[in-house]
């Protein structure tokens, strides 16, 4: 079978013979110059170094690669990272003759801004960062004071109103308050003792911030209660019903022994039926800067001592980039004033109120927004996200074709591809491990998820070479960063005592949505390689025997995780010669693998086929006795069209100075953007665009760039710029930007 040719791009770095004699050429040599030094410095210090002489290799590939490329992959040039022709990325949408620019995506985090779109349509951006309105009690009308007061058992007999401090004995005459009067003395001394009744009136005048550190003398002792005190320990003894207390039992000493208890329990129960009766979920807005979703959302988690699972997303973000989105939190008992505090770090004490509003937020993470709701949110529950992306160092065609570029993104839109993100940054691509995993090899997708790495962080490397060396998973748990998800998991499982032979329990341990995202990326590396040859046979209109939805509507959010009840349901047609000129390009869909959706025929259902038997599967049983592995599949539009769509040029010379703000920086006054410089030595090109749900910006960025959008060759292409001499030389100096930090 023939392969599949890239059309309207450059060679890529493993092409044979000389790239053409442009600027464009720069783009090839930081494969080979700039990323090696970056991935490959044993000798640094503090690098970890096997003693076993144990290094990376690069990952195999699945064997469709090269039957529908024609081509076979040779990684080791780039130290096993893969790049957009290994997953299938191969042509573009727009002009062929289009030379494309060159630029550096995502050379500061504020250069990739992503702000969530709701199901109303509104943006979700960062507003409020403050201490929320409600206070520290968070209740409805009706809930406790701030002030904390004795409570009385239902059946103690209401005070006289008329009671008189004469009738007191002179310890128990106290200034007459709206929450204290000699009536409430009076009744009190029926159940309690004078000594009692005094601490429990010197609480109220303390307040309900208690100094736990110094003690005037009544609160550091235990008052004795008399017997009838114990007897009614405030309305919850035998004269309550409860029947007699087993032999031995001294009773519930906590009520009446510490006065301080008294009181705070009276006030918990009372908060606690208030906050009963308040919505079950906050919903908040989370800027993350430099995260992957799911590892701050672990963060978050572990600071509220909550499951994960009680969080909730409508979809996960870039990890290199500052993005905004809404959480829902099933609070149980927290409200939106401790939840603020907690995540603030200031309940914990790191940090105080007025820092907390003047300093970035903790490990990259910032809340904000706080509201209760009645309802969580769910993946799929947004319209898509805004995009605001700079490029830097801008090169290549004139300013006009540039345009022409940006115009025929808007109106003719880009190859809808699963981007690079899709399938990891590490030398394991995770399609690679979803393989593994549908063909049921649990014992090699293992190893594949514990084996070294390239350009990983030390303490990655100093855990993974414990266990192939020594075998020592206890040990490479505790070096491993929690981010390391999947490989805590693993090790986490042995170390309860399960088999280490159990490879697929240990598998098992690995949370189901990680599980899934591996078979997934499988599923949109078959998908991404079939739309290229579709691309190839047509890029401006449907042809017969392409498939669209029966009822003409979009993909309503799916990304290609296999929801049955979604796409996978929707009814779909094939087009005939009749009614092909009907539809348009954009009209045209493409399954994702699976037992629950219609294929192509011709050609491209052939494709599918071969492909699939090359890698051991076959595209009609994908059904699997573990749920996570057994895909209905779904279907995805093969050209997206975004909307907003607004680019200007800004020219500067400091690479590090801001062009773009995001919105925790705005309220905290940080990185104001520079202005266009008209002296400035380089262009900048600012882009912004909305996109759907399951579209990748990347995607359409490559159609200007006609360039990788791989991260490795980001990474050489910053290194290598010409502005990177320029650092530092402009006169607005920008803040340092944050790094997610292990934890």
């Amino acid at each position: 079978m023939s392969g599949i040719a890239q059309e309207g791009k450059r060679s890529h770095p493993n092409d044979a013979g000389d790239p053409e004699p442009n600027k464009r050429a720069r783009a090839a040599s930081p494969l080979k110059e700039s990323i090696t030094p970056i991935i490959d410095s044993p000798g640094q210090a503090g690098l970890p170094v096997s003693r076993l002489g144990l290094k990376p290799q690069p990952p195999i590939l699945p064997a469709s690669l090269e039957l529908a490329t024609g081509s076979k992959s040779d990684l080791t040039v780039r130290k096993g990272f893969v790049g957009e022709p290994e997953v299938g990325i191969l042509a573009y949408l727009g002009d062929p003759q289009y030379a494309g620019i060159q630029g550096v995506i995502k050379q500061r985090f504020t250069d990739f801004l992503v702000n969530e779109i709701s199901l109303s349509g509104e943006t979700v951006h960062l507003v409020d960062i403050g201490l929320p309105a409600e206070g520290v009690a968070d209740v409805p009308k009706g809930g406790p004071t701030s002030e904390p007061k004795a409570q009385v058992a239902d059946n103690h007999p209401a005070p006289a109103e008329n009671t008189s401090t004469e009738e007191l004995p002179s310890q128990l005459v106290f200034e007459s308050r709206s929450d204290w009067t000699a009536s409430t003395t009076a009744a009190l001394r029926s159940h309690f003792s004078d000594a009692t009744i005094s601490a429990l009136h010197a609480l109220l005048l303390e307040g309900k911030d208690v100094k736990k550190s110094v003690d005037a003398g009544w609160g550091g002792h235990r008052l004795k209660m008399t017997d009838e005190e114990e007897e009614m320990n405030i309305g919850q003894g035998r004269s309550r019903g409860h029947g007699r207390q087993p032999r031995g039992s001294q009773g519930d000493q906590s009520w009446g022994t510490d006065k301080r208890e008294v009181v705070s329990q009276a006030i918990s129960n009372k908060e606690a039926r208030a906050r009963s009766n308040l919505p079950r979920y906050i919903h908040f807005t989370l800027q993350k800067t430099n995260r992957e979703t799911m590892d701050c959302l672990g963060h978050i988690s572990r600071v509220l001592k909550v499951h994960n699972k009680d969080l909730g997303v409508c979809g996960t973000k870039d990890k290199r980039a500052v993005t905004a989105q809404r959480v829902s939190f099933k609070r149980g008992n927290w409200t939106l004033d401790n939840m603020w505090r907690a995540v603030n770090g200031v309940k914990a004490g790191r940090r105080s109120e007025e820092e907390a509003v003047t300093r970035r937020g903790d490990r990259g993470t910032r809340i904000g927004d706080l509201s209760y709701a009645q309802k969580p949110l769910d993946l799929g529950m947004l319209k898509g996200n805004h995009f605001t992306i700079t490029l830097r160092n801008v090169q290549g065609d004139s300013p006009e074709a540039v345009d022409a570029a940006m115009a025929s993104i808007r109106d003719r839109g880009f190859v809808n591809y699963y981007g690079m993100q899709r399938f990891g940054t590490s030398t394991v691509p995770t399609h690679v491990i979803g393989l593994l995993l549908l063909q049921q090899k649990w014992g090699e997708a293992v190893d594949c998820i514990l084996s070294l790495r390239e350009g990983e962080h030390h303490d990655c490397t100093r855990a993974r070479l414990v266990w192939l060396e020594d075998g020592d998973y206890k040990k490479a748990l505790e070096i491993m960063p929690r981010r390391s998800v999947a490989e805590r998991a693993i090790w986490e499982h042995w170390r309860k005592g399960n088999l280490v032979k159990d490879k697929l329990g240990a598998l098992t341990a690995i949370p189901r949505n990680l599980r899934s995202m591996y078979v997934h990326a499988y599923q949109s590396y078959i998908w991404n390689i079939v739309v290229s040859a579709r691309i190839k046979m047509s890029n401006t209109s449907a042809l017969p025997g392409d498939l669209v939805y029966a009822d003409g509507g979009d993909d309503n959010g799916d990304d290609g995780d296999g929801n049955a009840k979604s796409a996978a349901s929707r009814d779909v047609k094939v087009l005939t010669e009749e009614d092909v000129s009907d539809y348009r390009l954009t009209d045209v869909i493409m399954p994702l693998p699976g037992w629950h959706i219609e294929y192509p025929g011709g050609s491209l259902g052939k494709l599918y086929a071969d492909m699939m038997a090359a890698d051991g599967l076959d595209p009609h049983r994908m059904r699997r006795e573990q749920r996570e592995y057994s895909l209905p599949g779904s279907y995805r539009k093969i050209v997206h069209k975004p909307s907003n769509v607004s680019w200007e040029r800004i020219k500067y010379t400091d690479p590090d100075i801001p062009l773009a703000q995001a919105d925790e920086d705005r309220l905290l006054g940080f990185n104001v953007p520079a202005q266009d410089d008209p002296e400035g030595k380089f262009t900048a090109l600012k882009i912004s665009w909305s996109l759907g749900t399951s579209s990748y910006a990347t995607m359409a960025l490559r159609e200007i760039t006609r360039q990788e959008t791989s991260s490795w060759h980001q990474i050489g292409l910053t290194a290598e710029g010409e502005d990177q001499a320029h650092k530092g030389s402009g006169e607005q100096k920008a803040d340092q930007e944050v790094e997610a930090t292990d934890e």
